[in-house]
């Protein structure tokens, strides 16, 4: 951030983004995100089963729950954030399925943002 506000010319608009699977995000990071206005991209692979299958850590656990964690405080926090639509094919007819997920969180700004990346 630092480096970006010291090289940018006036006038200069710089959309700083950051990818992640939110697994680490905590209210620090996403206050930092707040601050810089950052656009963060989530990494979810559909609902929780498809998400979970192709998703897993060290120990082979699924990591949807934690992913909506992260999302949840990234909602908390007021920091903008997508869904990168890089699924593999086999993923793509369950769309609908991970806007039915988020929107159970009662986040319709997700859906609508979700209709933009994952349709």
């Amino acid at each position: 951030v630092e480096l970006v506000e010291r090289y940018r010319r006036p006038g200069q608009v710089v959309q700083q983004t950051f990818q992640t699977n939110g697994l680490l995000l905590d209210d620090a990071w996403c206050a930092f995100f707040k601050e810089h206005g950052f656009l963060i991209g989530i990494s979810i692979d559909g609902p929780k089963d498809l998400h979970d299958a192709h998703r897993v850590d060290k120990g082979g656990r699924g990591t949807f729950e934690r992913v909506m964690r992260g999302l949840r405080l990234l909602q908390e926090h007021g920091v903008e954030y997508k869904f990168p639509d890089g699924r593999p094919s086999e993923q793509q007819p369950f769309a609908g399925g991970i806007r039915l997920e988020i929107a159970q969180l009662g986040a319709g700004e997700v859906v609508s943002r979700l209709r933009t990346h994952f349709v």
